[in-house]
């Protein structure tokens, strides 16, 4: 499969909710800035684990919340600068989450789509004061790395958090649709908080793998 086919594939995944934000929507090499990553290589520890040591990582539960308020508060400055959206695609918040390993550490990991809209034109999109509210938002959460993986005609970006693990992406393809989710990488999980040891975040309900495919 060509890179491009590749990122617009992985892009209207993630912003029209079709692979059910699965891994198979994201890129995975390591981040590093002005570097195109490859969607589809599974090879070896996921790239977007945190560095920390395991249990330093900021838990699953509250990775979860934080993430979602911060895009909760992205979708209201949006609408603030750009007129009301008639936002769609937003995940309720959950008590178990996906099951994970990172080495011999097990926890906790989950992923959460957190808005699509219609209504801002490219033109907009592409104005730098989005990325200046998105990064206000989430760079506080330890989301500073940025890499973008844009084609011709679509746009976007993975915001990482190096040290905690888990990365944002917001994106809009070339039909105008905005979008962004998240994934917290493998975090550890609190009492409350219970991994799922039969669902692992890389492996798609049925439904959404009839959709995925390229």
């Amino acid at each position: 499969m060509k890179a491009g086919r590749r990122i617009r594939f992985a892009l209207v995944a993630v912003v029209l909710g079709l692979a059910g934000c699965s891994s198979d929507a994201t890129p995975s090499t390591e981040p590093t800035a002005g570097k195109k990553a490859d969607p589809f290589d599974f090879n070896s520890r996921p790239y977007y684990y945190g560095k920390k040591p395991f249990r330093d990582r900021v838990d699953i539960r509250t990775a979860d919340a934080d993430l979602r308020a911060a895009l909760g508060r992205v979708r209201g400055r949006i609408d603030a600068e750009f007129g009301k959206q008639d936002w769609t695609w937003i995940k309720e918040p959950v008590n178990v989450f996906y099951g994970c390993a990172d080495g011999k550490n097990e926890g906790g990991e989950y992923n959460n789509a957190q808005g699509k809209t219609y209504g801002i034109p490219m033109d907009k999109f592409s104005r730098i004061h989005i990325h200046k509210i998105f990064k206000e938002e989430v760079e506080p959460l330890g989301f500073t790395t940025v890499v973008e993986i844009s084609d011709k005609g679509d746009k976007s970006f993975d915001y990482y958090n190096e040290g905690d693990g888990g990365y944002i992406n917001m994106g809009m393809t070339r039909e105008e649709v905005f979008g962004m989710w998240y994934t917290t990488g493998c975090r550890p999980a609190p009492a409350g908080s219970t991994p799922d040891p039969d669902r692992r975040l890389d492996t798609p309900t049925p439904s959404e793998s009839a959709t995925a495919s390229p």
